[in-house]
């Protein structure tokens, strides 16, 4: 097992490299987590976060995430929670949408399953003593600028967005992305139009939560509540692509 101080020092050396790494093609750190940014276009901000775990293991395990953040939906969100005990923390930056790296690798470079779980694929770099930290920063910037960059892209408004997230929903398959729909779908969909659509998703997440035993519903009940409001009192000329 690897001591508090060496995996203080590993993860000091990777965190600096990575920074260096990610600046070249544009990201900027945010905050003191492994959480980096690009603004995409004037809608879209593009981000790079860093899992890290080293509990039960004798390496420290690192998954990156590329996601996506659409500016518009962020302000609806804001909004919505201006007047609640929970408003949007801009640092943190919610993800709409949350994707392990490897969910865009081509078939040919992604890493055989786990041993231990057959629906995960091994998109984990493992960070040790001999590690070459380096060329382990290099892979994960690469495949961020080959792949995650072009994603980020693709997905530069409210449409794009909601359709790649409905494709996922659909599949029903949590292994390589991570996204709360609960309160995205809806904003998007109020986004390029569907008004009628949106309140639809939003009377049935309502109708869910109050059947919902969770700590959590009561207050995205008053934030599901907000935010319909805020859609009815919005002109019908407000509207994305």
């Amino acid at each position: 097992m690897l001591s508090a101080s060496d995996k203080k020092e590993l993860l000091k050396d990777f965190d600096k490299a990575m920074k260096k790494a990610l600046a070249e093609i544009g990201f900027k750190k945010l905050g003191t987590d492994r959480g980096f940014i690009k603004q995409i276009n004037a809608e879209t901000i593009g981000t790079i976060g860093i899992s890290m775990t080293s509990k039960f293991s004798e390496n420290i395990r690192l998954i990156p995430f590329v996601g996506v953040i659409n500016v518009k939906a962020m302000e609806l969100e804001e909004l919505a929670r201006a007047d609640t005990e929970y408003p949007l923390n801009r640092k943190a930056l919610n993800n709409h949408l949350h994707i392990r790296i490897a969910y865009f690798l081509p078939e040919s470079e992604k890493f055989p399953p786990l041993a231990y779980n057959e629906f995960l694929r091994a998109d984990e770099w493992h960070l040790d003593k001999n590690s070459d930290i380096e060329a382990m920063v290099q892979q994960m910037a690469t495949a961020v600028s080959l792949y995650g960059l072009p994603f980020m892209e693709s997905m530069g408004n409210a449409r794009a967005l909601y359709t790649f997230i409905s494709k996922l929903r659909n599949q029903n398959d949590y292994c390589h992305y991570v996204f709360n729909w609960r309160h995205t779908l809806p904003k998007l969909l109020f986004l390029i139009g569907e008004r009628d659509d949106a309140y639809t998703m939003l009377k049935e997440e309502v109708k869910e939560l109050k059947q919902s035993t969770l700590v959590s519903a009561k207050y995205d009940l008053e934030i599901i509540d907000n935010l319909y409001k805020i859609m009815c009192n919005t002109p019908i000329s407000v509207k994305a692509n």
